[in-house]
């Protein structure tokens, strides 16, 4: 034991130097370079020191085209000690140029340390890349590590040979991502075909499906593939040219998510990734008891605002707190922003002077929690409003008991008198039998018009999904009228998918195969990109059939083959 612990004596101040020290690696991407093509390189400086490294270096037949630097943080235990230390991200795009052995030489790295040489980087420019396939898809993402709860975006792509000539709206997409580890946002971006560099070939590109997505776990997640038909004329010796209808799907991706750190996390952590916006507004400054007082919070920013809860602003037994109600709007497809509609009701006089709140989100760039003030405005209830309506109620209650004594003054003054068989207060009475046999034959009127409505109704009823498929036939076949009639089928608080819902409907292939057409080519036109669809016809058979499957209760795990 003495052994190892001598051992540990002599190596602890050359381990407490590496963690000191400054740390230098790079990447290359891609790891293989073609001859006329940009790639990158990325150099990572890893430093305690308070200076930002100095990086130098000497291309040699190779063109420098861009700089781009980041910092991130990490914390480190040293002796007992919490240290900062910064990553430096120097990332250069170069052009390879003509094939050939290229090299980065004189690489110089001072970060306040003293001067640090890094070994020559050789880079192999080879011949021409290795041609692509003349239709391909792929999904692109601008993030390749994110923090769990953090916001990135993905495109999926369809990538098209000049050399193939694609039929005008020939595309199709059989199936879309499911993404069910992430909060989805759905991006709607305009339908166009652009011209791009991959691989040193230009290819046609257009875009099939955009969103915004949250990981909702650590690890690694996987980016699902879409699944498309592309129909295209195709030139083949012996048949000409001809009409061809091919599937492509893209790969899966990986997505490295890591956990947001817990060190300085208060409770106050809204549990939002990036940098937002806060905004508190009310209506006015001054209310009267019992009067609704209505504040407006605002919060604009890239994170995931879908999940994000309206902040508590105040508390007290005399502050009756009601419903928040709140709305998102997509701003662009970085970011959104929030409102959040408050409505107290004041049960007391009292003066709530300007307050502040303080809330925090998450800044993955730099590794840290960063803190905001929420200003919430002074408010002041009052009670005079009550006092009024008291002043006025005792104010009439005066007025009307003056008014009596005149009048009972009136009649000990003049008596009524008897005119023989006819009493003056008679025609009073016959004027009350009047209006109360208006007043009976009113309500048998309204009496007869119930009992006539209910029995109308009941001759006429229909259950929610008679109406819905109803609805469906009347106004045309949407996604939205169709989630709502599978949502009467299954209710739950989970996601629900149509296609899992149709299959276990206890109904013919050939129904359930027209049910899957019709949900995809809804999801279709909710989602896509495309200006022409295909013609979705209401058919009267199979929808009599799916609801009389639900009104017998025949839901159960179809055997069926079919596939959505």
């Amino acid at each position: 034991m003495l052994k190892y612990l001598i051992i540990l004596i002599l190596l602890s101040p050359f381990i407490v130097g590496r963690l000191y020290s400054t740390e230098v690696t790079y990447e290359l991407n891609p790891s293989k370079v073609s001859e006329n093509q940009n790639f990158k390189l990325t150099f990572t400086i890893k430093t305690f020191s308070e200076l930002e490294p100095f990086l130098t270096f000497i291309p040699i037949n190779l063109k420098i085209l861009k700089k781009e630097v980041r910092k991130t943080n990490d914390s480190y235990n040293v002796s007992g000690k919490l240290k900062l230390r910064k990553n430096y991200h120097i990332e250069y795009t170069i052009f390879s140029g003509s094939k050939g052995m290229k090299r980065i030489e004189q690489i110089k790295v001072d970060a306040g340390e003293g001067e640090q040489s890094v070994q020559n980087i050789n880079i192999d420019v080879a011949g021409k890349a290795l041609r692509p396939a003349k239709i391909f898809v792929e999904a692109v993402v601008d993030k390749e590590k994110v923090y769990k709860g953090e916001g990135l975006n993905v495109d999926y792509y369809v990538y098209i040979s000049n050399e193939v000539e694609a039929i005008a709206n020939g595309i199709d997409i059989r199936e879309y991502p499911k993404l069910n580890s992430f909060i989805k946002r759905y991006i709607k971006k305009p339908l166009y075909v652009e011209n791009v560099q991959y691989d040193g070939y230009m290819l046609k590109r257009s875009v099939l499906y955009s969103a915004r997505i949250y990981p909702q776990k650590t690890g690694t997640l996987k980016i699902d593939a879409i699944d498309i038909s592309v129909e295209y004329m195709s030139y083949q010796l012996g048949t000409g040219r001809t009409r061809v209808v091919d599937r492509f799907r893209s790969k899966s991706r990986s997505l490295e998510v890591i956990d947001l750190p817990v060190d300085n996390q208060q409770k106050n952590f809204l549990g939002l990734v990036g940098k937002h916006q806060f905004k508190m507004t009310a209506k006015k400054e001054k209310y009267f008891v019992n009067e609704p007082v209505e504040l407006t919070l605002e919060v604009i920013g890239p994170g995931e605002l879908e999940q994000l809860a309206a902040p508590k602003l105040f508390s007290g037994s005399n502050l009756e707190e009601f419903e928040v109600k709140a709305d998102l709007q997509e701003l662009n497809e970085f970011s959104a922003k929030k409102i959040f509609e408050y409505v107290f009701l004041a049960r007391s006089e009292m003066t709530l002077p300007e307050s502040n709140l303080e809330v925090s989100y998450f800044l993955p760039e730099e590794n840290k929690y960063e803190y905001f003030s929420l200003a919430i405005p002074q408010l002041v209830v009052l009670g005079k409003s009550n006092n009024i309506m008291l002043e006025t109620n005792n104010h009439n209650a005066i007025v009307a008991s003056e008014d009596k004594k005149q009048v009972d003054q009136a009649q000990s003054i003049n008596p009524p008198v008897w005119l023989g068989l006819v009493y003056p207060g008679e025609n009073g009475w016959v004027n009350i039998k009047m209006m109360l046999t208006i007043f009976l034959g009113l309500v048998n009127i309204v009496l007869l018009i119930l009992v006539l409505k209910y029995f109308y109704i009941r001759s006429t009823k229909k259950d929610d999904i008679d109406l819905l498929i109803l609805k469906l036939k009347n106004t045309g076949i949407n996604y939205s009228d169709l989630h709502k009639l599978f949502s009467l089928i299954e209710k739950s608080d989970q996601v629900i998918h149509l296609e899992d819902i149709i299959k276990k409907c206890d109904i013919r292939d050939e129904s359930r195969r027209y049910f899957l057409q019709v949900i995809e080519e809804c999801v279709r036109r909710t989602y896509g990109n495309y200006e022409e669809y295909k013609d979705i016809k209401f058919n009267k058979k199979y929808f009599d059939e799916l609801k009389q499957s639900i009104k017998n209760g025949n839901i159960k795990e179809s055997e069926s083959n079919i596939k959505g």
